[in-house]
């Protein structure tokens, strides 16, 4: 594994992507909010509404993270951040 990995910035980065993911998630969440293909595929199982909930917010949050450490690849805070509340540009629309 690349150095990188291991660094405080990164995971400082890391966290502030997650934040801003957590940030968007809180603002719209799951009543103005759809990701495109998460609802459908969370759709195959048989869950409690419960889980499902807790389920998608978790999904949402990771796949979040990982799309924007792995697209924006922020050097900053303020772009890490900032790329947490954006990655949803490419991957969900508002609710109708």
């Amino acid at each position: 594994m690349p150095q990188e990995f291991f660094t405080f910035y990164f995971w400082a980065h890391v966290f502030y992507a997650f934040l801003g993911a957590g940030l968007l998630y809180a603002r719209w969440g799951r009543s103005k909010l759809k990701t495109i293909g998460l609802s459908n595929f969370l759709d195959i199982f048989d869950l409690s509404e419960k889980v499902r909930v807790r389920l998608e917010m978790l999904l949402f949050l990771t796949i979040g993270t990982l799309v924007a450490m792995g697209i924006a690849q922020p050097t900053n805070a303020v772009q890490a951040l900032t790329a947490g509340l954006g990655w949803t540009g490419l991957v969900a629309r508002p609710r109708s």
